[in-house]
Protein backbone atom coordinates (compact mmCIF):
# COMPACT_ATOMS: atom_id res chain seq x y z
CA UNK A 1 0.00 0.00 0.00
CA UNK A 2 1.57 3.64 -0.91
CA UNK A 3 1.62 5.97 2.00
CA UNK A 4 -0.41 9.09 1.11
CA UNK A 5 1.08 11.25 3.49
CA UNK A 6 4.49 10.89 5.58
CA UNK A 7 5.34 12.96 9.06
CA UNK A 8 9.18 14.62 9.34
CA UNK A 9 10.33 16.01 12.08
CA UNK A 10 12.48 19.38 12.54
CA UNK A 11 15.38 20.23 14.44
CA UNK A 12 13.33 21.70 16.67
CA UNK A 13 11.16 18.73 17.37
CA UNK A 14 8.13 19.31 15.81
CA UNK A 15 6.72 16.69 12.86
CA UNK A 16 5.19 17.58 9.96
CA UNK A 17 2.51 16.25 7.67
CA UNK A 18 3.27 16.14 4.17
CA UNK A 19 1.56 14.85 1.35
CA UNK A 20 3.71 12.33 -1.05
CA UNK A 21 3.20 12.68 -4.39
CA UNK A 22 5.92 10.81 -7.17
CA UNK A 23 8.95 12.95 -8.48
CA UNK A 24 6.82 13.15 -11.97
CA UNK A 25 3.11 12.97 -10.56
CA UNK A 26 3.46 16.56 -8.44
CA UNK A 27 1.05 19.03 -9.00
CA UNK A 28 1.85 22.42 -9.09
CA UNK A 29 1.72 23.85 -5.68
CA UNK A 30 3.26 27.92 -5.59
CA UNK A 31 5.26 28.59 -2.21
CA UNK A 32 4.13 25.21 -0.66
CA UNK A 33 7.54 23.58 1.46
CA UNK A 34 8.79 20.57 -0.06
CA UNK A 35 11.40 17.57 0.85
CA UNK A 36 12.95 15.45 -2.31
CA UNK A 37 12.92 12.41 -1.03
CA UNK A 38 14.79 9.05 -2.09
CA UNK A 39 12.38 5.85 -1.45
CA UNK A 40 14.12 2.41 -0.92
CA UNK A 41 11.47 0.48 0.29
CA UNK A 42 9.99 1.64 3.07
CA UNK A 43 12.57 3.79 4.36
CA UNK A 44 12.92 7.51 2.96
CA UNK A 45 15.68 9.22 2.75
CA UNK A 46 15.47 13.24 2.63
CA UNK A 47 17.77 14.52 -0.37
CA UNK A 48 16.91 18.15 -0.06
CA UNK A 49 14.04 20.67 1.63
CA UNK A 50 12.93 23.56 0.06
CA UNK A 51 10.07 25.95 -1.22
CA UNK A 52 8.63 25.72 -4.75
CA UNK A 53 7.98 29.40 -6.28
CA UNK A 54 5.11 31.90 -5.37
CA UNK A 55 4.13 31.85 -8.89
CA UNK A 56 4.35 28.84 -11.42
CA UNK A 57 3.70 28.21 -14.89
CA UNK A 58 5.02 25.50 -17.26
CA UNK A 59 8.58 27.03 -16.68
CA UNK A 60 8.76 27.94 -13.12
CA UNK A 61 9.68 24.87 -10.11
CA UNK A 62 11.26 22.95 -13.19
CA UNK A 63 14.29 23.93 -11.52
CA UNK A 64 13.28 22.23 -8.69
CA UNK A 65 12.49 19.18 -10.07
CA UNK A 66 15.91 18.80 -12.33
CA UNK A 67 17.75 19.17 -9.26
CA UNK A 68 15.83 16.39 -7.21
CA UNK A 69 16.48 14.26 -9.68
CA UNK A 70 19.69 14.78 -10.28
CA UNK A 71 20.39 14.08 -6.52
CA UNK A 72 18.48 10.41 -6.57
CA UNK A 73 14.90 11.52 -5.33
CA UNK A 74 12.21 9.63 -6.57
CA UNK A 75 9.07 11.31 -4.50
CA UNK A 76 8.31 14.60 -3.24
CA UNK A 77 6.85 15.00 -0.04
CA UNK A 78 5.25 18.38 0.20
CA UNK A 79 4.23 20.27 3.29
CA UNK A 80 0.54 22.52 2.67
CA UNK A 81 -0.19 23.09 6.18
CA UNK A 82 2.13 26.59 7.14
CA UNK A 83 -0.38 29.58 7.00
CA UNK A 84 1.44 31.90 5.06
CA UNK A 85 4.96 33.13 3.71
CA UNK A 86 6.43 33.20 7.19
CA UNK A 87 5.20 30.00 8.55
CA UNK A 88 6.82 28.50 5.35
CA UNK A 89 10.00 29.55 5.54
CA UNK A 90 9.90 28.70 9.50
CA UNK A 91 8.94 25.51 8.61
CA UNK A 92 11.60 25.06 5.48
CA UNK A 93 13.98 26.18 8.07
CA UNK A 94 13.48 23.73 10.78
CA UNK A 95 13.64 21.06 8.07
CA UNK A 96 16.59 22.28 6.75
CA UNK A 97 18.32 22.21 9.79
CA UNK A 98 16.82 18.87 10.61
CA UNK A 99 18.50 17.63 7.43
CA UNK A 100 22.12 19.21 7.62
CA UNK A 101 22.08 17.52 11.38
CA UNK A 102 22.02 14.35 10.48
CA UNK A 103 22.72 11.99 6.82
CA UNK A 104 18.51 12.07 7.08
CA UNK A 105 15.56 13.89 8.81
CA UNK A 106 13.88 11.27 11.44
CA UNK A 107 11.30 9.39 8.82
CA UNK A 108 8.39 7.48 10.51
CA UNK A 109 4.54 7.09 9.39
CA UNK A 110 1.90 7.36 11.79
Amino acid sequence: MEELFWYWRGASGQKYIHSVYDLDACPPLPGAVYVGVRRNGHLRVAMAVGRFEQFWDKTLGLDDFAMLESLGATEVHVHLLAKGSEAAEAVKSDLARALSQAAALTVYAD
